[in-house]
């Protein structure tokens, strides 16, 4: 029965039976992983309140290799971004990276760039001004998209291989820039500004504190999420659901 130390941050935790919970994990030294945790569910266990969503820990698991669920035996909080849980506008897009995540990735994958684009991501949410988050979270699907492999073709056509040239549209389902001639061949073109553009091409490679300087126009930020958002969508394993949330306001928790 092998032991795995690992770093982590809990993407998700669900009942199992009474007083054990089944806990999802992205960590730094084995990519994501699903484990039991004993007597974690039982009242003010102070084992289970390490286990809450968005926990950064260290714990200890033990599994056998021919088995997909590990047991989690131990562990320690590194911080628990409690300021997250206690303010709405920092929490929705919060759940929405780490259900991001969740979504894109296999289980024991390990990817450490991914794993420190979302500490920073849940850094930068918990220490920072509200403000800022749009930015933050457009910078983070960007950065995602890249390190998991999927960047989109800007500079020349998807279909053709022409360069890229003003007017042109980006479509979701190619992965990327389509030219005038291949355009009506797809369904899903959308037109962006040329600023937009630019934009769109820097965020995938820029890092992480460059580009959370970023200034973005109202028109841009929307423009920015809504394809963003449609080329993600081709890659998630499941849907996003948090997604929803991000429009929302804080008294839909009301309903939740």
């Amino acid at each position: 029965m092998p032991l795995l130390r690992a770093k982590g941050v809990v993407l998700r935790n669900r009942p199992l039976g009474e007083a054990d919970r089944l806990v999802t994990c992205f960590t730094l030294e084995h990519g994501k992983l699903s484990g039991v945790a004993k007597g974690a569910g039982k009242l003010r266990s102070r084992f289970g309140s390490s286990l809450q969503p968005l926990s950064l820990i260290r714990l200890m698991l033990f599994g056998k290799e021919t088995r997909s669920l590990y047991r989690i035996d131990h562990t320690d909080i590194l911080t628990s971004f409690q300021t997250l849980r206690d303010d709405w506008e920092k929490l929705r897009p919060a759940l929405y990276a780490v259900d991001l995540v969740d979504a894109l990735l296999a289980e024991a994958d390990p990817q450490p760039r991914v794993f420190a684009l979302l500490e920073q991501l849940l850094t930068s949410l918990s220490d920072g001004r509200t403000v800022h988050i749009d930015v933050w979270l457009r910078a983070f699907e960007a950065r995602l998209l890249t390190l998991v492999g999927y960047r989109p073709l800007l500079d020349s056509c998807a279909i053709c291989h022409r360069p890229a040239a003003d007017p042109g549209a980006l479509s979701p389902r190619v992965g990327g820039y389509v030219c005038p001639t291949c355009e009506p061949r797809v369904s899903d073109a959308h037109r962006l500004s040329p600023a937009t553009w630019r934009l769109l091409a820097r965020l995938t490679t820029l890092p992480w504190e460059a580009a959370t300087r970023l200034s973005l126009s109202t028109e841009q930020r929307q423009d920015l999420q809504r394809m963003l958002h449609a080329l993600l969508n081709e890659h998630v394993r499941k849907e996003v659901k948090s997604y929803r949330f991000l429009g929302e306001p804080a008294d839909i928790r009301e309903g939740m």
